[in-house]
């Protein structure tokens, strides 16, 4: 899976590790659906990270569920997912106790969504556009150029 393979990238970028628990399609349903049988193919899961600091038993809260919509025919992530760690990050900057986010790199999926949203469907002023991403993501400090240039890039597509 892409997605898989991009978290891989953007856990190694950020030093933390992640693990996957996950249930697989029968295998006449994989062929049927994928038209393969060699591999298990993944139904549903979720990945989680496994910073546990100091040996503590409490763990991060970042966990992204997925599954296998066949209605779309592709995965999706789940509602529920929560795509926000709860321990500093190695390249984190912290603003006013919110993680500061400077280029799109840092973007969680949520706040990709979020963002085409307003760049599609809405005209408001960067001022706003910055009020409603720190309001919707309060844990978080977005660069205002980074804004702009996002809601820029999609209003021009």
């Amino acid at each position: 899976m892409l997605f898989i393979y991009s978290l891989e990238n953007y856990a190694s970028r950020n030093n933390f590790s992640f693990s996957r628990k996950c249930s697989y399609f029968r295998e006449k349903h994989a062929f049927k659906l994928f038209h393969t049988s060699k591999d298990p193919v993944i139904q549903r899961g979720y990945l989680y990270c496994r910073h546990k600091p100091y040996g503590d038993s409490s763990c991060c809260l970042w966990k992204i569920k997925h599954t296998y919509d066949q209605s779309q025919q592709c995965y999706v992530l789940k509602d529920d997912s929560i795509f926000v760690h709860n321990h500093v990050l190695k390249n984190d900057i912290i603003v006013h106790e919110r993680k500061y986010v400077k280029n799109e790199k840092e973007l969680t999926i949520e706040e990709l969504s979020y963002l085409e949203d307003i760049g599609k469907f809405h005209s408001c002023s960067m001022a706003k556009v910055l009020e409603t991403m720190q309001n919707k993501f309060p844990q978080r400090a977005f660069d205002r150029n980074l804004l702009k240039q996002f809601i820029k890039k999609i209003k021009d597509t």
